[in-house]
């Protein structure tokens, strides 16, 4: 949206970036569907990393679907993995709006593979049949899960891969609420932790 901070100001911005080859290397941060100030215009983008796209976040910032406070406008961002595409973030990837507000943020997993080296904070989750990987440390505790998400459906099955460097204890990797949608298959696990685990 606009960067007019009067919180009646309308101008609203969508986008979509779709691609299906090759390798998109951001080094600094990727924002897609992010309200800029809090006002009534909206933000909606969508990415589309598809078949042998390759998107590396090695940047601190993935920032989806913010919403910069309580204004009419909102921030939409999804972010759909599909048919062999690879998203790997070195950092969190996450939705982080302002006060009262109520952006929406997705992830589509679907014959896709997503790898974070931080934290995962969105609304939704959808897998099919995909790749996920997590990296769990010290401050990892039962208010600090790996990915915490409102919604997670699981349509056929994920593979769970977790790394990081931990002492021997419990980690909670995924939190959601309610309970899991879709089919609610089964996660195999596989990957393994560095010393100390």
């Amino acid at each position: 949206n606009n960067g007019n901070t009067t919180t009646s100001r309308t101008g609203s911005g969508n986008g979509v970036l779709t691609w299906t080859a090759g390798t998109i290397e951001a080094t600094n941060l990727v924002r897609v569907g992010v309200q800029a100030v809090n006002n009534a215009g909206n933000a909606t983008g969508v990415l589309n990393v598809q078949s042998n796209a390759v998107l590396n976040v090695t940047g601190p910032t993935f920032n989806l679907g913010n919403d910069a406070g309580s204004a009419a406008g909102t921030g939409n961002g999804t972010l759909n993995i599909a048919y062999g595409g690879v998203v790997a973030a070195a950092g969190d990837i996450a939705e982080v709006s302002g006060t009262g507000a109520d952006g929406t943020s997705t992830i589509n997993l679907t014959d896709g593979t997503l790898s974070a080296g931080g934290l995962v904070r969105v609304d939704n989750l959808t897998a099919d049949n995909s790749v996920l990987s997590l990296t769990a440390g010290p401050a990892i505790n039962t208010d600090n899960p790996v990915c915490d998400v409102a919604n997670l459906t699981l349509l056929t099955s994920l593979t769970l891969n977790v790394t990081g460097s931990v002492a021997v204890a419990q980690y909670p990797l995924i939190r959601y609420q309610g309970s899991i949608g879709g089919g609610g298959y089964g996660v195999g696990g596989r990957g393994g932790f560095g010393a100390g685990g």
